[in-house]
């Protein structure tokens, strides 16, 4: 299977929507007012956190929020405190800092940098354990959610996929970026255990080769009519040729 055809691809991955069992976004907000626009989305790899840290991002600047994304992971450089502090204090009363990996820091150098941070108007980290700011949510993962997830990426194909998916999913300990990268890799060597995914990606390839090819067609045959009708040229009886008017920007 090419990769622009892998139904597991990152893109499709980065579009899946984060989704909490019991929790929605507005409730989400409302918590993290009444906890004064601090908050930590704790959890293990792989279960959401920088999902929800983006999306909730996504509605903090549609509030009106200028956004400062820092990360931080496991096997990034070290990041100098010095330098955290004083970008943490620059920040003001309409800037929301969204910290991934917060959780990387050394609790004294979190503790300066969140001390620093307190003109901004919020502050969301991502943490894999409690004990830095109020914990906001707490993600996981379960099968449902990994057949749900799933069933979006590859439709009806996803049923045949019952017990690989188990069997992905206690192989990563529960971590679907992991489970879906395990997944990408089988389909992209089009493992027999995701025949059916193959095939339905295959005939949706097809069917969308099928239309692009009609559209093809239609569009030629509307370019050779359009053709003799302006077959005239600039300036001849019978021609609709006309000069483009000038292009006029817009203030």
């Amino acid at each position: 299977m090419r990769a622009r055809e892998n139904p597991f691809r990152t893109e499709r991955i980065g579009s899946l929507a984060f989704r909490h069992p019991t929790l929605s976004f507005d409730a989400i907000r409302r918590r993290l007012a009444a906890q004064g626009g601090r908050g930590a989305i704790v959890g293990p790899k792989g279960s959401g956190k920088t999902t929800l840290l983006r999306e909730l991002g996504r509605r903090l600047a549609g509030e009106g929020l200028r956004l400062r994304h820092w990360f931080l992971g496991a096997e990034s450089p070290a990041p100098s405190t010095r330098e955290l502090v004083r970008a943490a204090r620059a920040l003001g009363p309409r800037d929301a800092l969204l910290f991934d990996g917060a959780g990387h820091l050394p609790r004294l150098g979190f503790w300066r940098v969140q001390r620093a941070s307190r003109g901004a108007a919020v502050v969301l980290t991502t943490a894999h354990d409690e004990g830095g700011l109020p914990t906001l949510v707490r993600t996981g993962t379960d099968a449902a959610l990994l057949r749900e997830l799933t069933r979006e990426l590859v439709g009806d194909a996803w049923q045949g996929l019952s017990s690989l998916l188990e069997e992905l999913r206690a192989a990563h300990d529960g971590n679907l970026r992991d489970v879906f990268l395990a997944l990408y890799d089988l389909a992209a060597r089009d493992d027999a255990r995701l025949a059916g995914v193959v095939t339905a990606q295959a005939g949706a390839s097809a069917a969308k080769s099928s239309r692009s090819s009609a559209t093809s067609r239609a569009f030629a045959a509307s370019s050779r009519s359009s053709a003799r009708v302006t077959s005239g040229g600039p300036g001849q009886k019978g021609s609709t040729w006309a000069r483009p008017a000038k292009l006029r920007s817009s203030a």
